[in-house]
């Protein structure tokens, strides 16, 4: 299947409703389509993207690291939670700001997690991240 017709149908498709949704104040309206409209551009990008090397290799390493990630992420945005409430900055910024913040947190919170793993998984505390012996025998029995 060729997903450039998707990418290219679904980002179009996505761009005039995103005009009219944000121009001419169609929010309501719109607001399933343009669901629907970025979800088939973004699937149909990431089968192009998949087919890249770098892509899989990347996939590949984070998809090996979903429990740090999982075990670490919470108490990061849990520290940016209260170091914002420290410093005073409001935890609901304008849209546009907020429409990026949280994708960068993400990000920035899966890189710290696979950083502290990579570090932490070489030294004595390796056993924080280390699955319960149940599950790995039931994985070598299999």
């Amino acid at each position: 299947m060729n997903p450039w017709p998707l990418v290219l149908g679904g980002g179009a498709a996505f761009v005039v409703m995103t005009y009219f949704s944000l121009v001419r104040g169609y929010d309501r309206p719109l607001a399933f389509a343009l669901s629907v409209a970025g979800l088939t551009a973004a699937v149909g990008a990431s089968v192009i993207a998949v087919r890249a090397a770098p892509v899989r290799r990347l996939s590949r390493y984070i998809a090996g690291r979903t429990l740090p990630i999982y075990l670490v992420h919470p108490l990061l945005v849990n520290l940016l939670v209260l170091a914002t409430l420290q410093l005073g900055v409001p935890l609901r910024p304008n849209e546009s700001l907020a429409t990026w913040l949280a994708p960068l947190i993400t990000a920035a919170c899966v890189v710290v997690s696979v950083v502290v793993y990579d570090r932490v998984s070489a030294s004595w505390a390796a056993w924080v991240f280390a699955p319960p012996a149940a599950l790995t025998r039931e994985r070598r029995a299999r």
